[in-house]
């Protein structure tokens, strides 16, 4: 069975706002088979973001292209994202992708692994 490799709207935005390679970070980092997931929720912030005037709309707008044209799968949601994340997370076989600082916490506590960014140039997994 693969893992599942959850990801958040503000990890999907790491591309344009930082140059991070979220996609082959992710590959060097799980070694096993594995899939990327993310979900309704997580696309629906990212239009709104994209939508917006805020300095963050171009960079959600290239991650809902990134989305599109990488084998990303879509879960159905109808939960806050966070929510879905944790409960997704706490099934087993899934490894959280997050900048989120407070969701880190939030899933370290459960003892779920989290990818995020380190030194603002490659992926790690959160202490």
């Amino acid at each position: 069975m693969a893992i599942r490799a959850l990801l958040d709207a503000n990890f999907l935005m790491l591309p344009a706002q930082m140059g991070v390679d979220i996609f082959g970070e992710l590959e060097r980092l799980i070694e096993e088979p594995h899939e990327l997931v993310t979900s309704k929720g997580v696309l629906d912030e990212l239009a709104r973001i994209a939508m917006g005037m805020s300095e963050d709309a171009p960079c959600a707008k290239v991650a809902l292209k990134i989305v599109d044209g990488k084998k990303v799968g879509i879960a159905e949601s109808s939960e806050q994202v966070d929510e879905w994340l944790v409960r997704e997370a706490e099934k087993g076989g899934a490894v959280v992708c997050t900048n989120d600082i407070a969701l880190i916490k939030r899933l370290r506590r459960k003892k779920v692994k989290v990818i995020r960014v380190l030194g603002k140039s490659h992926l790690g997994f959160a202490d």
